[in-house]
């Protein structure tokens, strides 16, 4: 029989230690991407970034991001003809590479191809189930990974990232979108594992994945959601629901 986490058995899987095994899970099939100047002084090239991870499908192999993390590449393009853009250490054309993209829904697709993964030495989430997912439901253990520009040191010419990850349970659940919210009382704080600051900005983070927790018997990790936005002041993340691409990679409406 196959179930989703409840709120009481996250907790308790995180606090015997099995979150750190979910989280490299989940690490693996994500990357930063992000968008830079060439031209502009060693140490300082990089405008902003987001987050994108990869997810093979019956019938297509994507990256999958935020619309509004395409659209800020864009709109610095238009104001800068030379700035290029990298997916991690990747040189990646942004705009060759779309497949879908929804403004209503902030959902882009992008195509990847395997030689992208071995180059950046990741895999893409396979869901194990039938596409597309179950619905998360409300009160339900969940993980996501992201990369935070605040974690981002830019050295010379090289760039460190450093990923965030958090565990906490949905609050909210509707058809357009999943809320959760840090518990941190419930926090397990490791020395691997970057602990924000309260109320800490996280942009960087929009594109990122959102995992459910099930057993079956095992725990494994099944993609629920893509992140939109994050509130530092109310320590909210909001999601869109996974359902709305299509096993072809595409996006519904």
């Amino acid at each position: 029989m196959t179930e989703q986490l409840s709120r009481e058995e996250a907790i308790r899987l995180i606090n015997n230690g099995f979150a750190k095994e979910l989280e490299l899970q989940a690490r693996h099939c994500t990357a930063p991407i992000f968008w830079y100047d060439p031209q502009a002084p060693r140490g300082s090239r990089i405008i902003n970034n987001g987050t994108m991870f990869f997810l093979r499908l019956p019938k297509a192999l994507i990256g999958v991001t935020a619309e509004h993390v395409y659209q800020g590449y864009l709109d610095e393009v238009n104001k800068n003809a030379s700035i290029r853009c990298r997916l991690h250490s990747l040189e990646f054309d942004f705009c060759s590479r779309l497949r879908d993209r929804s403004k209503e829904l902030d959902l882009a697709t992008f195509n990847i191809i395997e030689e992208d993964l071995s180059k950046l030495n990741q895999v893409a989430h396979t869901p194990p189930r039938d596409w597309p997912p179950s619905l998360i439901q409300q009160g339900r253990g969940v993980i996501f990974v992201g990369y935070p520009g605040i974690y981002r040191e830019e050295e010379d010419t090289r760039v460190y990232w450093t990923p965030y990850s958090a565990e906490t349970v949905t609050q909210i659940i509707a058809d357009d979108r999943i809320v959760v919210q840090f518990e941190r009382e419930y926090q397990v704080n490791r020395k691997e594992k970057i602990a924000a600051t309260p109320n800490v900005w996280l942009g960087g983070m929009s594109g990122c994945p959102l995992f459910g927790l099930w057993e079956s018997p095992i725990v494994y990790l099944q993609i629920a959601g893509v992140c939109l936005e994050f509130n530092a002041a109310l320590e909210i993340a909001r999601f869109v629901p996974i359902n709305y691409i299509q096993i072809d990679g595409n996006i519904k409406g």
